[in-house]
């Protein structure tokens, strides 16, 4: 197994570790204990702010201060770094294998790699600040704000199945060649 084999498998492990920890926490331990519906990260399509005075309204202070030390500042930064890297690690996998990269320079391959995964992570951290500012009230509840960290939470989503479809559909792509030439 090559190294990039090697840590492809390793940051994969971790993201999968990292999902079930966050997983874990909001279903089985967050959810039912504050009686709260699932969180703005989770709402591909959006939210309005209806929608998010509703859900911070069923917080009380120590449910909204547990939600911004665990969620906001545990499980939701190392879930998207070790995502991230898994699927940097990945798709630069998937390219390094594939016949039309194959005479791309390392550098330039691990840059194509790393595009859709940082642009998922840095849309990922400005939507975990804006939620935490939210709910910790440094910024005023109003319908700017939440369309904002709204829009942040639908390019982290859009970004995300970009980043995930891209080494799917260079391996399918691999894949649809090689079975074509057999």
């Amino acid at each position: 197994m090559t190294e990039s084999g090697r840590l492809a498998r390793i940051v994969s492990a971790l993201a999968l570790a990292a999902f079930a920890a966050l997983a874990w926490w909001q279903n089985l331990v967050f959810k039912p204990w504050a009686e709260a519906g699932p969180g703005p990260d989770s709402k591909f399509g959006g939210y309005d702010q209806a929608w998010f005075a509703a859900w911070l309204n069923e917080l009380d202070p120590v449910e909204k201060t547990q939600y911004l030390l665990w969620h906001s500042r545990v499980f939701d930064l190392s879930f998207p770094l070790f995502l991230a890297a898994a699927l940097i690690a990945l798709t630069f996998l998937a390219l390094s294998r594939h016949r039309r990269f194959a005479g791309v320079p390392r550098a330039q391959r691990v840059w194509m790699a790393a595009a859709l995964p940082l642009a998922l992570f840095v849309f990922d951290l400005l939507e975990n600040r804006g939620v935490a500012a939210l709910l910790s009230d440094h910024v005023a509840l109003d319908a700017g704000a939440v369309a904002l960290v709204s829009a942040l939470t639908g390019a982290k989503w859009l970004f995300g199945l970009f980043a995930i479809a891209l080494p799917i559909g260079v391996w399918l792509s691999s894949f649809n060649h090689a079975f074509d030439n057999a």
